[in-house]
């Protein structure tokens, strides 16, 4: 065996593969990799190690190095002949298209044909983009998304739209005639661009136990909503260094004041702008996420408390279906960005309910260093 195939003994080869667009049948990822010596593997990977913040950043100009994927695969195919043991493999894929929409699962994302299970709920503006491609209303990212979309023309894919639904088109909380037209309308052009998907529908009683996650989130949305507008003013610059954490203090007293948990997301987000790179070389993950300027609106706040309550439905999801949740599939590069760097998951309790948990780390709070790190936990944890 060449020393760049893969072996059972936790080393890993360093080859590179391309992903065909025939890569997905029947809900399994199919890859075929050619190594250096010129062998071909065939593999169906049963695992893929989730990708991390530190790739969402956007690379440099006419440079795409392709990702590094780690994955396991129960057998593999090696020029023909077919191997059943457990194998770790590591090669470099190179994609023919840019990375333009991301599956957030647990621990991470993925490329969309590389999420397994592959069931995703999808945001508005997945299904926005993929209205304008079918109306001829092409987009720069158009011809990316359509080749990504093209892998799933096998009818590998379960989609469903909730998180299209529930953000609504009037940058509000809809009602709930809206939300059931929006759902259907998010229906309707997943069904177009992927005839032989399977698209969830909803009887009435699940619409209606879906339209109760808009009225939960509506009992502490205006307190959320009017700590954003308030703390956006004191967020939209970055504070001087001798200002860093007495800022940092504000952010959370004024949580305090609306009566929003300390360690809730809207908080993390806006410490994340506290704690942005002193030279603003790298815009801070809670930036891209809440867009703070200083005549904040309701409108503005109901955007970025959208994105946080889609990845609170996501880890709800994953934790309680496990391997069989559904992803979140986004084109939102800083949404993506938020979720892989905070590593949010959510846990059952022996009460059936959700505690949730993620990580403090210098990816979220650029101008921090690890010493830092506990002690914005204790301020956090008060």
């Amino acid at each position: 065996m060449s020393e760049d195939e893969p072996r059972t003994d936790g080393s890993s080869p360093s080859s590179r593969a391309g992903l065909a667009t025939d890569a997905l049948r029947a809900g399994q990822l199919s890859l075929t990799i050619r190594l250096s010596n010129g062998d071909d593997i065939d593999i169906d990977p049963h695992f893929v190690r989730p990708f991390g913040a530190d790739l969402l950043l956007e690379p440099a100009q006419g440079r795409d190095p392709g990702l590094m994927v780690e994955m396991q695969s129960l057998g593999m195919t090696l020029n023909g002949t077919r191997h059943e043991e457990l194998y770790d493999l590591r090669t470099r894929v190179q994609f023919t298209e840019a990375l333009t929409v991301f599956s957030l699962v647990r621990g991470g994302w993925t490329p969309m044909p590389f999420t397994m299970p592959p069931r995703f709920l999808v945001d508005r503006n997945v299904v926005s983009q993929l209205r304008r491609i079918r109306e001829g209303r092409n987009t720069p990212n158009s011809q990316a998304l359509q080749w990504w979309t093209r892998l799933f023309e096998g009818g590998s894919a379960t989609f469903n739209p909730l998180p299209y639904a529930l953000e609504g088109a009037f940058r509000r909380a809809p009602s709930r005639n809206e939300f059931m037209q929006a759902y259907e309308e998010g229906v309707a052009e997943l069904v177009q661009a992927f005839p032989r998907c399977q698209t969830i529908r909803y009887s009435p009683p699940i619409f209606d136990a879906a339209y109760s996650l808009i009225v939960d989130f509506d009992r502490r949305a205006a307190r959320e909503t009017a700590f954003l507008i308030e703390v956006s003013p004191m967020i939209t610059q970055r504070p001087s260094e001798a200002r860093l954490w007495s800022t940092a203090q504000e952010v959370l007293q004024l949580a305090d004041r609306h009566q929003i948990p300390r360690h809730s997301l809207p908080p993390i987000a806006a410490l994340s702008c506290v704690f942005e790179d002193a030279h603003g070389t790298v815009r801070s993950i809670g930036r891209a996420l809440l867009k703070p300027r200083d005549n904040y609106a309701e409108e503005d706040a109901f955007n970025a408390l959208s994105d946080i309550r889609h990845v609170e439905i996501t880890a709800t999801g994953q934790a309680l279906f496990g391997p069989e949740s559904f992803a979140f599939c986004t084109c939102d590069r800083g949404l993506a960005r938020f979720w892989s760097a905070l590593g949010l998951r959510g846990e059952r309790t022996q009460r059936e309910a959700i505690e949730w948990e993620f990580d403090l780390s210098t990816e979220i709070f650029s101008r921090l260093t690890e010493p830092d790190i506990p002690r914005l936990q204790s301020e956090i944890s008060l």
